[in-house]
């Protein structure tokens, strides 16, 4: 079973120029309670994804070289706020 997935490559990424929303019939989406994005250094979201509990660093790590990726970002919801853990700060957005 795959950890985690990208859901959403964006228009900045694609050859294509639009975004791109993978197809993932049959995954349980209980299964990836967490969401996070994928940056680069100019701050420009190049992809959004999910996973299980636990992986941190894991999808950066593998796109790192491929697309150029510095930063992830993990969103958790408390309250009314969302908080976006980036690089182990917590920013209330």
């Amino acid at each position: 079973m795959r950890k985690w997935f990208i859901s959403k490559w964006c228009a900045v990424i694609t050859d294509t120029g639009a975004d791109v929303y993978p197809n993932y019939e049959g995954i349980n989406l209980e299964d990836y309670p967490e969401r996070f994005r994928l940056l680069d250094d100019d701050k420009k979201v190049y992809a959004y994804g999910i996973a299980m509990k636990g992986i941190r660093f894991q999808p950066l790590d593998c796109y790192r070289e491929l697309y150029g990726c510095t930063e992830i970002q993990y969103y958790a919801q408390q309250g009314e706020c969302i908080l976006m853990v980036t690089k182990g700060r917590f920013i209330c957005i």
